[in-house]
């Protein structure tokens, strides 16, 4: 995992980058089972509970369902509140 924020940005004032890496071999034969995920999220905070989140995610599966392939990829947007 990791973030950086940058501040000072016009109008919106601040963004906050992050990035998730998840890497998982095979115990028998690292070429043959493995999984791997990761994201990349960009979050703008509107005030001090409430944000606006971007988020991109893959999970790749060397052993997949056939019905849904090795790739999945998936682009969220959420309006985050934090209490």
């Amino acid at each position: 995992d990791a973030a950086y924020e940058i501040d000072d940005i016009p109008i919106i004032n601040r963004v906050i980058i992050g990035g998730h890496f998840f890497y998982m071999p095979g115990v028998k034969d690292l070429t043959k089972d493995w999984l791997l995920r990761y994201s990349i999220t960009g979050s703008i905070p509107l005030s001090k509970s409430l944000a606006l989140k971007v988020i991109g995610r893959e999970i790749t599966d060397s052993n997949p369902a056939p019905e849904v392939g090795n790739n999945k990829f998936t682009f969220d947007l959420y309006l985050t509140f934090r209490f």
